[in-house]
């Protein structure tokens, strides 16, 4: 998996309209003669990455609040990259 903080769960299939993401693995389980089948959706990889995003904006948020307060509310200069 691309990121080990996805959480796993099982669907039943026939209660399934569509899925969507990335195949693992498929196989057949040889105890019953099942098939099988592990991918990794989009949905909670999205949900992921945007509160990642969110709480790195709060951080930069938090800092410039910081910066202002202590240099009279200036808004202080961008670094060439």
């Amino acid at each position: 998996m691309s990121d080990e903080r996805l959480p796993v769960t099982v669907l039943n299939w026939r209660e399934t309209n569509a899925i969507e993401g990335r195949i693992l693995v498929h196989g057949q389980d040889e105890a019953s003669g099942r098939n099988y089948l592990m991918l990794e959706g989009t949905d909670q990889f999205l949900d992921m990455s945007l509160k990642e995003a969110e709480e790195k904006l709060l951080q930069k948020e938090k800092a410039l609040s910081e910066y202002r307060q202590q240099h009279n509310g200036e808004a202080g200069q961008q670094k060439a990259r």
